[in-house]
């Protein structure tokens, strides 16, 4: 899990750098993602706590560059068709393009727009039996925010990130103890599911800090 987000972020600062790319915004915080999921004429409301990390990296004088994404959530509460032992924890991984807008010297309005993938992974007990299950979702996503610089060094950041997901592949095994006490695995899922979709709104709010990469410093440049 740790060498996916260390990857993902080496992929986005590699090409913040390649293209000359000079400052690097990076922020932590909480976001609370709300989902909607449809499959086999049952709607889901699925509500999911947890944190991100949101990065864009720009040259000093172009507004667009590159952007990542990547939430960690916990889902809590569901309503509608699934049960909630379905779920366990999921991520969100979004990587593309990302624009900016500045209003003034210290409040930027963000935009990115990219490939997103969600994993979901659960672990749980049902009419006497163990499961696991994997989830790979993979759609298109968004993010749209408001950075506002409080010193050169750091600044707060808020907005949504946005998915929609049109393609699922899962994978359910179930687990039991045989008479002699060793574990029998059963598959009974591993495919695409045909008729999958889901859409997120997951708003957040972080804290940040501003990097120029072309002297190496923290801050932001020096006009």
């Amino acid at each position: 899990m740790k060498k996916l987000v260390m990857a993902a972020l080496f992929l986005l600062f590699g090409t913040a750098m390649a293209f000359a790319q000079q400052e690097i915004w990076f922020s932590m915080g909480f976001e609370f993602g709300n989902s909607i999921e449809h499959y086999n004429d049952e709607t889901t409301y699925i509500g999911s706590p947890g944190f991100n990390v949101n990065a864009y990296g720009f040259s000093e004088k172009r507004d667009v560059g590159m952007f990542f994404h990547y939430g960690y959530l916990f889902p809590i509460v569901t309503a509608g068709g699934r049960d909630l032992a379905d779920y366990g924890f999921h991520m969100d991984f979004m990587l593309g393009p990302g624009f900016r807008y500045s209003f003034n010297d210290n409040l930027k309005l963000l935009f990115g727009i990219g490939i997103d993938w969600i994993p979901i992974f659960a672990e749980y007990a049902k009419d006497g039996k163990d499961y696991s299950k994997i989830v790979n979702n993979l759609g298109i996503g968004a993010d749209i925010g408001i950075k506002y610089d409080i010193t050169d060094y750091f600044y707060i950041s808020g907005g949504v990130a946005l998915s929609y997901m049109f393609y699922n592949h899962t994978s359910l095994y179930s687990y039991e103890t045989s008479t002699h006490d060793t574990k029998v695995c059963t598959r009974i899922i591993d495919e695409h599911i045909k008729g999958y979709g889901m859409f997120t709104a997951k708003p957040y709010l972080t804290l940040g800090f501003n990097y120029y990469y072309e002297k190496r410093v923290w801050g932001k440049p020096k006009r």
